[in-house]
């Protein structure tokens, strides 16, 4: 970490952030890795970077990235995730169908499989899955931006200040891009588990 931090030293971090930043978000998102969607969320709350912006290259590419997997299902509907007319619940007892279905882009396994597998299924036409997508899109949003502003409050808090906070500004990236994975497989582990308690008791989740 120290050499990364001696790295980002060497250049001016605000300007390259302000310069690239809101693509950097947009391409991880696209690409499925919601880290940088935190840590951008984070400094926009500190100031860096236009949370307007950053709230749009979050959400955007979510719904392209889900939409383009929800058209490769169609497109490949005997691709081994095929299931109709039941949604695979991957290895949780997460709900495939109904209201919970809307949450499915706080679940790392379930935003991975669920649009190629709702693409597959007879039983989700576009306009549901559209639907579902946008809604769980900004649910996702909000907790982005949420998880980005605690992180945020962090960062001023050890630092005691905005101005202390800028002048270790790679660092606390660094502390960010370490701390929000760490976080998110703690949480979803502890909430796939107790999930995973009604697996053989959910009709749903049987082959």
């Amino acid at each position: 970490m120290q050499f990364l931090t001696e790295i980002f030293s060497q250049i001016d971090l605000p300007a390259w952030l302000h310069a690239y930043g809101q693509w950097v978000i947009a391409v991880s998102v696209a690409a499925g890795w919601e880290t940088p969607a935190v840590a951008g969320a984070m400094l926009a709350f500190l100031g860096v970077l236009p949370l307007p912006g950053c709230a749009v290259v979050i959400v955007l590419p979510a719904l392209a990235s889900d939409v383009a997997a929800y058209a490769a299902g169609v497109a490949f509907p005997e691709a081994r995730f095929a299931a109709d007319p039941l949604l695979p619940a991957c290895r949780t007892a997460f709900p495939q169908e109904g209201a919970a279905a809307s949450l499915y882009r706080l679940f790392p396994r379930n935003k991975l499989f669920f649009p190629f597998a709702a693409g597959q299924s007879r039983t989700w036409a576009f306009p549901r899955f559209l639907g579902t997508c946008v809604f769980s899109s900004l649910i996702w949003l909000a907790y982005a931006l949420g998880f980005g502003f605690a992180m945020a409050q962090l960062c001023l808090a050890l630092a005691g200040s905005q101005t202390a906070v800028w002048l270790r500004l790679a660092g606390f990236i660094l502390l960010v891009l370490v701390i929000v994975p760490v976080f998110r497989y703690i949480l979803w582990n502890w909430i796939d588990r107790f999930l995973s308690r009604e697996k053989n008791e959910n009709p749903c989740c049987r082959r």
